[in-house]
């Protein structure tokens, strides 16, 4: 990984446009929350972009786990990437945000 991580503004833009999924969208017959929703998105986009997961046997011995890379460690351009990404899965599946991304976050919190 190169290059400075994720500023404050695309971490915020990031959780807020989960957070709009999380209220707005179902998956597979329910609700996901927010973090839930966040996990699902990054793990479509590395995919999408070549990026494997481990998939590791679970610490209990119960199953197995799929690790990927934390949010916290994607650079700048990835999680513009990541985000631009989300907005077209959005458009795919009908999730409507706010026309101006910077709106998200208060439009959520409004609506709370």
């Amino acid at each position: 990984m190169k290059g400075e991580t994720r500023s404050i503004a695309e971490n915020k833009l990031l959780q807020a446009l989960c957070r709009h999924i999380a209220k707005h969208h179902e998956w597979a017959g329910a609700k996901r929350s927010q973090d839930t929703w966040r996990r699902l998105l990054m793990a479509s986009w590395f995919r999408a972009n070549g990026e494997s997961a481990e998939v590791l046997p679970a610490l209990d011995g119960h199953g197995v786990d799929v690790v990927w890379r934390k949010s916290s460690q994607l650079t700048v351009s990835e999680c513009a990437s990541l985000i631009e990404w989300i907005y077209c899965w959005g458009a795919e599946f009908g999730v409507q945000f706010p026309v101006d991304p910077r709106q998200v976050e208060s439009i959520d919190k409004a609506a709370a």
